[in-house]
C-alpha cells in the first residue's frame, strides 16, 4: 500500500474542513429554526436560532434604519431589534425569525426576517 506524501495528507485534511464547513453552513442557513414561547426563553438559549410568534408593539424606526419593538405573546413580552430594515413596518401578528442574544443584562430578539400572519 502506498504512502501518501505529508502535503497530500494535509490536502486531503483541508478538503475535509472545507466540505464540512459548506455542510455545517448549509444546516444552518436551511434548517427551520426552532418555535419557541416567549414565557420559555433564558439566558440558556443565547446564540440560539429562533422563531417566535407574537404582536409588534412599541415599534420604533432609527434613524440609521434599524427598527426596534417589543414583540408580545400573551402576557410576556421580549424588546427586539432588526438591523437596516428596508421595507414598511408589519403590524398586528408576525413570525419572527432571528437570534437571541443579551443585551443590557437581558434577552434580546435580533431578528434577521419577519413574516406577517393574516
Amino acid at each position: 500500500m502506498p504512502k501518501f506524501s505529508q502535503i497530500n495528507q494535509i490536502k486531503i485534511s483541508l478538503f475535509i474542513v472545507l466540505v464540512s464547513l459548506f455542510v455545517i453552513y448549509y444546516i444552518e442557513t436551511t434548517i427551520e429554526p426552532q418555535k419557541i414561547a416567549i414565557s420559555d426563553i433564558n439566558f440558556l438559549d443565547i446564540n440560539k436560532p429562533v422563531k417566535i410568534e407574537g404582536k409588534m408593539k412599541n415599534q420604533q424606526l432609527l434613524p440609521q434604519g434599524h427598527l426596534i419593538f417589543r414583540l408580545k405573546q400573551d402576557s410576556s413580552t421580549i424588546q427586539a431589534i432588526m438591523f437596516s430594515i428596508n421595507k414598511t413596518i408589519p403590524s398586528n401578528k408576525i413570525i419572527a425569525y432571528g437570534k437571541l442574544k443579551s443585551y443590557n443584562r437581558s434577552l434580546q430578539l435580533q431578528v434577521n426576517k419577519i413574516k406577517k400572519l393574516n
